[in-house]
């Protein structure tokens, strides 16, 4: 798992956090982020926008949060077949969740305008398909999906 590796390193200091996993170091509204502007040199933020309900005020608490010079790997489902992201407030039941957005507790489906969502909030975005360029046996081995991209954002100096 990712976190342990993260989490044996001397060299840096990994900091977990969660809206509601009591086993992460803090809690925290990624719309409302209690860190200190530019306190981050990188961010892993994996599979939580599709959460969130204000998506772009935790796109733009990423970028505040991250250091110039800093990158971030924001990752969420996206479904290639969309040209434009996909969402309705009036969508609320899990039921009806599950059917539109695929989860019972996203409130989106992201298409392929996600990367210009993030640079909306200022950072440079580059969408590198690493996943395909790997071996089966490796994305099987990791249980990789090969249709995710990586969402490398930067923020430049």
């Amino acid at each position: 798992m990712l976190r342990n590796l993260l989490q044996k390193q001397r060299t840096i200091r990994y900091v977990t956090v969660d809206y509601c996993d009591p086993s992460c170091a803090a809690r925290v509204d990624l719309v409302r982020a209690p860190f200190a502007d530019q306190c981050f040199e990188a961010i892993i933020c994996n599979h939580v926008l599709e959460h969130i309900p204000e998506d772009r005020a935790a796109m733009r608490e990423l970028w505040r949060i991250l250091k110039p010079g800093g990158w971030a790997i924001i990752q969420c489902p996206i479904d290639p077949s969309r040209s434009s992201t996909y969402e309705d407030p009036r969508i609320t039941s899990s039921e009806d969740r599950q059917r539109e957005y695929g989860h019972y507790d996203h409130k989106r489906l992201y298409g392929t305008d996600y990367a210009d969502r993030l640079r909306e909030s200022g950072f440079h975005v580059t969408v590198d398909p690493f996943v395909r360029n790997l071996p089966q046996a490796d994305r099987t081995r990791f249980g990789l999906d090969e249709q995710e991209d990586i969402f490398l954002c930067a923020k430049t100096s």
